[in-house]
């Protein structure tokens, strides 16, 4: 397969997944349980039980296509790689208890933000200035986008709340920033691959949502 058709596959790949990762994550945040119509508040056993889901199929691909060079990454990269992962997710998940999924998605698309900034700053990378002109556009792009009408009916019923789940994405985008820095900090001094990446981060974020789950009883609902 060249090089065209494997980006087209794989840009279509992550397109469809996130698209039904969308429905189901927004189905289950934002709906009621029971009779009385019990509101989502699990979201550590959420995370847990993508942590699990990731690092088996990681496994797998690196076992179909194993790595070529042995992995030398430090394993405090990966821990605090998995704890910074965890809370971007955590937030994020929790974030949904609040706004909709469409407001999710607006603010996550300033996720290439905090990545390039903190990617500078800890991560010692460079990008050229086009690049950060054309991710500031992307950002205001989707956001004209979904707001071009004004705030939806949702977001007005939710005004009280609206304040809370803003901060939590705030949080997860500064998560997210943290990530990245600390993956370009691997990339460039152990050549870490994508393949020990995932199975390693993973990994750590299981442990740390064992501890977790078990001090807040959550571990009972799995």
């Amino acid at each position: 397969m060249d090089k065209r058709a494997k980006f087209t596959v794989c840009a279509a790949g992550i397109f469809v997944c996130y698209f039904f990762y969308g429905i189901l994550q927004e189905k289950i945040t934002r709906g009621t349980y029971g009779t009385q119509g019990e509101k989502f508040t699990h979201s550590l056993s959420l995370v847990f039980v993508q942590c699990v889901v990731n690092y088996a199929f990681a496994r797998l691909v690196l076992k179909a296509f194993p790595e070529e060079s042995p992995d030398s990454t430090k394993s405090a990269y990966y821990a605090v790689s998995a704890v910074t992962y965890l809370l971007a997710m955590i937030f994020s998940n929790m974030a949904l208890q609040w706004v909709n999924y469409p407001t999710q998605v607006v603010a996550k698309s300033g996720k290439p933000i905090p990545v390039m900034i903190l990617g500078v700053l800890l991560g010692r990378k460079s990008y050229p200035l086009k690049k950060y002109l054309f991710v500031l556009l992307v950002v205001i792009g989707v956001a004209l986008f979904m707001f071009k009408d004004g705030k939806s009916n949702s977001s007005q019923a939710d005004s009280s709340l609206l304040g809370l789940g803003e901060i939590l994405l705030i949080l997860s985008l500064t998560m997210d920033g943290v990530t990245g820095a600390v993956q370009e900090r691997m990339r460039s001094e152990s050549k870490t691959k994508s393949g020990h990446m995932m199975v390693n981060m993973n990994l750590w974020s299981m442990m740390f949502l064992s501890v977790a789950l078990i001090g807040t009883g959550q571990y009972l609902t799995l």
